[in-house]
């Protein structure tokens, strides 16, 4: 359908479709070829702020039904009257686009116009709908269950099928997406897509609600057909949150004074003593020394501080650190720090602050345990006769004692030496590093061999203080390894830490 207004030699077309009823199709997206003879066509607009074509072009997209086109008449000639048929000199302005009949507005004008022309339209069929259906759920003993957008313990699992309207749409990527309210990913669900991208499975991980958000970019850079589904879990407990993925400001468990929803799943914390406890964040076997958090303030420093739970119950302080960055309003700026201590397995963990800043969450740094800095207390298993366990160091170590840590992977390249901090007391402290390989990983060979246990010797030498020694290990070891520092009497060593170097 083509309608227009006019102010003096400029016509100002506005385009938009119907179905075979004559009734208007307002989620159309379709793109339209345009094409003017007898004058000038200007550009073409259609609203989108998400739409960054050109507007000095031929072919743009529907937005909401509507396009608008702007053309221009030579300037002696004026306007008079719209028709169904071509008059001599006039103005045609002509949209088509595929699959659907072409429309002509012909503008009456004193002047000649040009010669007929045809204008194909491009070979491009938007999405403009996507029919989410729920198929099938099932329960633990993989039997079926009751169709819901309701999980549970019971019935953890559920099928969607997606139906990509019009049949013929050009774009037929989908991505799929268990949300939060605040638009983030959500921890509460899983979901796996099948390989034509029109079937995803949902696993509840714990409980929650969130929308199921099924999109189409229909060529753009970003979603522009949305459908979802609302969905709640029971029954399942707390889940778990990925560390090293940025969890979102507003997925917190508590605060001490509730802060306001900002910009891009962050919070806004007021100027006032607060806290954000995040629960549950699994750091793994390997876990991680280093965090960034970005944050938008007006402020060009901020004190902060990290607690291991919740700092007005039984919380322990981590650290306190300072972000500094200039301010850049309304954007997120990262600072990241080093923790003082590694961090494995699961924890819970709150920002604490005294000033008002916009936080966006927080994100740590996955890097493997074998080559990170290693505090002999945080030992998975200590034995032996004589010892005394530090916040963060082993001391008095005497006879037959062992301290192990497992699960240490040096991958294919290996390492050939370490730096070991501590402090021989009564002379060279001879120190037994005994790598036992897990599986079938291999110790400075091929996959497969080598795969008995082998010993390599360290010689601390005496010292009045903790200091770091650098000493080879004489091979190279690779793969995944069980790593235990051994004792033999007549020892007499404080341990601190240690690292392998790559």
């Amino acid at each position: 359908m083509l309608s227009y207004e006019r102010e003096d030699n400029l016509i100002f077309v506005d385009i938009s479709t119907c179905d075979k009823n004559g009734v208007p199709v307002e989620n159309a997206r379709n793109r339209i070829n345009v094409a003017v003879e007898g004058g000038e066509l200007l550009g073409l607009d259609n609203g989108d702020s998400t739409d960054y074509e050109q507007y000095k072009c031929n072919s743009r997209k529907l937005f909401n039904n509507h396009l608008l086109a702007i053309a221009r008449l030579p300037s002696n000639e004026r306007p008079e009257d719209a028709t169904s048929e071509r008059s001599s000199g006039a103005v045609r302005i002509t949209a088509v686009s595929k699959d659907l009949e072409p429309a002509v507005l012909i503008i009456g004008s004193a002047g000649d116009a040009q010669a007929n022309c045809t204008i194909k339209p491009d070979d491009e069929v938007p999405v403009r709908k996507i029919e989410l259906t729920v198929v099938d759920a099932l329960n633990q003993t993989g039997a079926e269950a009751n169709c819901s957008l309701a999980l549970s313990a019971e019935s953890p699992c559920v099928t969607i099928k997606a139906r990509i309207l019009p049949e013929n749409a050009t774009f037929r990527t989908l991505e799929w997406k268990p949300c939060r309210i605040e638009g983030v990913q959500t921890s509460s669900a899983k979901v796996e897509v099948s390989p034509d991208g029109l079937t995803a499975r949902l696993s509840a991980a714990g409980d929650g609600n969130f929308r199921l958000r099924c999109t189409a970019s229909n060529g753009k850079p970003h979603p522009d057909v949305v459908s979802e589904l609302e969905f709640s879990i029971s029954g399942m407990g707390s889940g778990t949150l990925n560390p090293y993925q940025l969890i979102s400001a507003c997925e917190y468990s508590a605060a001490l004074n509730e802060p306001k929803q900002s910009f891009q799943g962050g919070v806004y914390v007021p100027a006032e003593r607060n806290w954000l406890l995040f629960e549950n964040l699994d750091f793994g076997a390997d876990g991680s020394d280093e965090f960034s958090i970005p944050i938008f303030s007006f402020d060009a420093s901020l004190p902060l501080e990290l607690w291991e739970g919740n700092p007005d119950d039984g919380g322990k302080k981590l650290m306190a650190f300072e972000y500094s960055a200039a301010s850049w309003y309304n954007h997120y700026q990262a600072n990241t720090w080093k923790l003082p201590r590694r961090l494995t397995g699961i924890h819970s963990l709150s920002i604490l602050s005294t000033t008002r800043f916009s936080i966006q969450g927080i994100q740590f740094v996955e890097s493997p345990k074998a080559f990170a800095k290693l505090f002999a207390a945080d030992a998975d298993r200590i034995t032996g006769d004589s010892f005394q366990k530090q916040e963060d160091c082993i001391t008095g170590i005497g006879n037959n004692v062992s301290l192990e840590f497992g699960n240490m992977d040096f991958g294919a390249e290996g390492t050939t030496s370490i730096k070991i901090e501590g402090r021989a007391i009564n002379g060279t402290n001879t120190v037994h590093i005994k790598f036992t390989p897990i599986g079938a990983e291999c110790i400075g060979g091929e996959s497969g061999q080598n795969t008995e246990p082998r010993t390599c010797i360290a010689e601390v030498p005496q010292s009045k203080e903790l200091k770091e020694h650098a000493i080879s290990l004489g091979e190279c070891i690779k793969g995944k390894q069980n790593v235990t520092f051994v004792f033999l009497p007549g020892s007499c060593f404080d341990f601190k830490s240690f690292k392998f170097k790559r």
